[in-house]
């Protein structure tokens, strides 16, 4: 009896070229907007389509990480949860 693996292409967040962070400002180093912007969004969604526990697990370690970012830079910004977990709630 033999086992096959269907592997089918779909973006992944960490590609390089795609909507990812640049560190320490947190923009998109594709499109500049503020890290997630809406493609980010879009990818992360999609990547975590049956697990939406793990996206929020995953931003909610990179808001960390922006706030550590942000910190030694002297200014945390009043919206970082929302700009990072807060969203995931309203989303479909």
């Amino acid at each position: 009896m033999s086992t096959e693996l269907i592997i089918t292409a779909r973006p992944i967040l960490e590609q390089p070229g795609e909507h990812v962070p640049e560190r320490p400002s947190w923009d998109c180093g594709k499109c500049g907007q503020s890290w997630p912007c809406a493609n980010a969004k879009s990818d992360l969604l999609y990547e975590h389509l049956t697990t939406p526990a793990a996206a929020l697990v995953r931003l909610a370690l990179h808001m960390w990480e922006a706030f550590d970012d942000f910190a030694a830079r002297g200014h945390i910004p009043a919206d970082l949860r929302e700009r990072f977990i807060g969203w995931v709630r309203d989303s479909p």
